[in-house]
C-alpha cells in the first residue's frame, strides 16, 4: 500500500507564512488567494522571486499531489508574477 503526502490548503498557507505572507491559520481558499495576490502586487522583486522559487519547487516535488484548489491557486499566482 502506498501513502502519498498531499499538499492541502493549510500546508500551502503554512509555506506562504514562511515567506512572510500574512495568511491566517484556517483561512479559506478565497482568503489565501486574496492575501497572496495582494502580496504579489505589493512585494519587492526579491520577495516575488522567493515566492516563484517556492511555487516551482512545490510543483516539482508534489506534482499530482496537490489538492485541486491549491493547484489552482499556484497556477493563478504564477500567471500574475
Amino acid at each position: 500500500m502506498m501513502f502519498a503526502d498531499l499538499i492541502d490548503l493549510e500546508d500551502f498557507a503554512s509555506r506562504l507564512r514562511e515567506l512572510g505572507i500574512p495568511v491566517p491559520a484556517g483561512a479559506d481558499e478565497a482568503k489565501v488567494e486574496g492575501e497572496l495576490e495582494t502580496w504579489i502586487k505589493e512585494g519587492s522583486d526579491e520577495q516575488r522571486s522567493a515566492l516563484g522559487g517556492m511555487l516551482s519547487e512545490l510543483e516539482k516535488e508534489f506534482e499530482g499531489l496537490m489538492l485541486p484548489s491549491v493547484e489552482e491557486i499556484v497556477k493563478n499566482a504564477q500567471s500574475k508574477m
